[in-house]
């Protein structure tokens, strides 16, 4: 699986808009639009600003997880 669909799966398993993730995150929504078509690359501060509310980033990025989202997401 790729960061672009975990990216996807934690914003909808925490009902999340799309609008309201990329607020979360501090980026505008069309570069969340492009970074969960994998049109592009999220960089370090948007990982960041993920992880300050608590979202678990290592799982976005490796695929593995020891938080709440290992429940929903498997």
């Amino acid at each position: 699986m790729e960061i672009r669909t975990r990216l996807r799966q934690v914003r909808k398993t925490l009902e999340l808009t799309q609008v309201e993730f990329a607020a979360l995150a501090g980026v505008q929504a069309n570069a969340l639009v492009l970074y969960e078509a994998g049109k592009r690359t999220p960089r370090s501060p948007f990982f960041a600003k993920l992880n300050e509310h608590g979202i678990d980033v290592n799982y976005i990025l490796y695929g593995t997880s020891e938080t709440r989202y290992a429940e929903k997401l498997f």
